[in-house]
This record gives structure tokens, sequence and C-alpha cells, in this order.
């Protein structure tokens, strides 16, 4: 996980674009699904993505709890494997130049072991 002290809340969203597909975001090279952690991290990154509109439809999955994660997260991780998109990580409310980012398949791990 991107920090030792780091705990996920819930609920927690993943962010989509119109044609329902995840929005990536690319850090050092490594493409990433983003997830935010709450509401505001959302308005966070769709702002800094969006700086030049007043308003921007959010589109996201919300996750109420850890097992609506670990299945959006199942779910995610089979159609990936699918396609030809290999995204195979997630950043953890990646905006104003913070970014935290793990393996799906890591977190998929940490939420099946309770840890998340």
């Amino acid at each position: 996980m991107p920090e030792d002290n780091f705990v996920m809340t819930y609920p927690c969203y993943l962010l989509k674009v119109e044609d329902d597909r995840f929005i990536s975001i690319s850090f050092d090279g490594i493409h990433c699904l983003i997830l935010c952690t709450d509401k505001s991290s959302v308005e966070d990154v769709y702002r800094e993505m969006c700086p030049n509109q007043d308003q921007v439809q959010a589109r996201t999955i919300r996750c109420d709890d850890p097992e609506m994660l670990l299945n959006t997260l199942f779910e995610i991780q089979k159609n990936i494997r699918e396609s030809d998109d290999r995204v195979e990580h997630i950043a953890i409310d990646p905006y104003k130049g913070r970014t935290g980012y793990v393996l799906l398949a890591e977190m998929i791990k940490e939420l099946e072991q309770g840890k998340l």
C-alpha cells in the first residue's frame, strides 16, 4: 500500500468517463486507475483534470464497504484480463502533486485479508 499507516475510508470512489470506462492516469510511466477515499478527493481530482470548466459531471462507482470494493476490483481485474488495457495499478487520491499507488492485485489481497 502507499504508506504503512494508510487507512482506507468508506465510501470510496473509482472514477469513470462517459462511456463507462475507468479513468486512468500515468505516473512515472505507470498507468493507474483512480481511487478516491472521499467526495472531496473526487472533486479535487476532477478540478485538477478539468481546470477550465466550472462544472464537471463526475462519474464514479461508489463502494460503501470493503466487500463492495473487493467485488468491484475483481470485476475490473477480470475486464482488464479480457482487454488490451494493461492497467495494473491503482492511484489513491492523486492530486496536488501527491500520489500513492499500489498494484491492483496487492489491493485485492489486502482486502481479502481484511486489512483495508
